[in-house]
């Protein structure tokens, strides 16, 4: 690892004197934590251990340059980093270039999609064990995306529209500019937040409840809630997501419905779709803070269930900095068709800066 942090330090030092932006910042965030494993399929212990884990820690740089006619370019690279062993030691996160003016932003790259950002600040076990995306299936980050993302429109409304090119050639091929789509409209109206989303043939980066439940032929397996990896891994293409929150003296409350499908020439013919819920909330007391979330989510193959499952975690973080905290969490996962459930106690730090 010594020697990869070193060559991203001397690109670094390469690079920075001929990006040539104006303003640019060093970022990042470190994120570990001590769990605590326990998992039972049919009764049986399949997992029971304590594990070291690097929850998505990143470093990257942005920047942004003023043009003459008023706008800005504005670049950003990022790149997560496994703190806890050598493996895929550097991987892709938000990597972009782009323009912003008064008429809005255009950025084109690596990009998180605009339903994954509709969910708004509700998913407080982010990167963790409770994460959302074990249950909902709006966290794609695709490459090769463009995206237009408005100005606030009568100083509440956003709107954000992504499309992605299929970049094949040949017959029946997806060769169009906008063969994956992505487009949200999100409010913010003092203390309450609302957002809708809806996505069009966009893979998503993990693969939800269902996604390793079901195979290209309509074969089950395991649960994807449990942290199973098959073979067979359908990923939800097309969703629909709606969210909501408010915010008061203190406190947050936060909820995500998702209603998701997968694309019939991946299953070869067969209907799959998952239904998702989330409810969560966040209570601040001074540095501070005790948080909770609630899933459930069902999906099923040709209208029979296959998965049925959720998601319950508790936790506390004590603030020592403004950028720095330590978190204790504990998350109970269960799916009923496969009677699995599994437990993590989890003991953490994270600072960023």
């Amino acid at each position: 690892m010594k020697k990869n942090l070193i060559a991203l330090a001397v690109s670094a030092a390469i690079l920075a004197p001929t990006v040539s932006f104006a303003e640019m910042e060093w970022y990042g965030r470190l994120d570990v934590s001590l769990d605590m494993k326990e998992k039972e399929v049919g009764g049986t212990s399949t997992i029971d251990n304590w594990q070291l884990n690097s929850h998505s820690s990143r470093l990257g740089i942005k920047g942004s340059q003023e043009l003459e006619n008023g706008m800005h370019v504005i670049g950003q690279a990022e790149y997560e980093i496994a703190i806890d062993d050598g493996d895929e030691v550097f991987k892709q996160r938000p990597i972009f270039l782009g323009l912003k003016g008064h008429w809005g932003k255009l950025t084109a790259g690596k990009q998180d999609t605009p339903s994954k950002k509709v969910q708004g600040k509700n998913d407080h076990f982010g990167d963790h064990a409770a994460d959302f995306k074990k249950i909902i299936t709006a966290e794609a980050r695709p490459s090769n995306a463009i995206q237009y993302t408005s100005p606030k429109i009568a100083e509440s409304i956003v709107a954000k529209v992504m499309l992605v090119p299929g970049e094949e050639s040949g017959d029946d091929a997806d060769d169009g500019i906008a063969d994956g789509s992505s487009v949200s409209v999100q409010y913010f109206g003092g203390p309450f937040y609302a957002g809708l989303a809806f996505d069009s043939s966009i893979a998503n980066n993990n693969s939800g409840l269902v996604g390793d439940v079901v195979g290209k032929d309509g074969e089950t397996g395991s649960p994807n809630i449990l942290g199973s990896e098959t073979a067979s891994g359908i990923k939800m293409s097309d969703r629909t997501l709606i969210a909501g929150g408010f915010k008061g003296d203190g406190f947050t409350v936060g909820l995500v419905y998702e209603m998701a499908q997968a694309d019939t020439d991946d299953t070869g013919g067969v209907d799959v779709e998952q239904n998702s819920l989330l409810l969560s909330g966040l209570v601040k007391v001074g540095k501070t803070g005790f948080k909770a979330v609630y899933g459930q989510a069902e999906a099923e193959v040709a209208g029979v269930t296959v998965a049925d499952g959720d998601i319950f975690a508790i936790g506390v973080e004590q603030y020592l900095a403004k950028k720095t905290k330590v978190y204790a969490e504990y998350t109970a996962e269960s799916e009923d068709e496969s009677d699995s459930d599994l437990t993590t106690f989890a003991f953490g730090m994270q600072h960023k800066f």
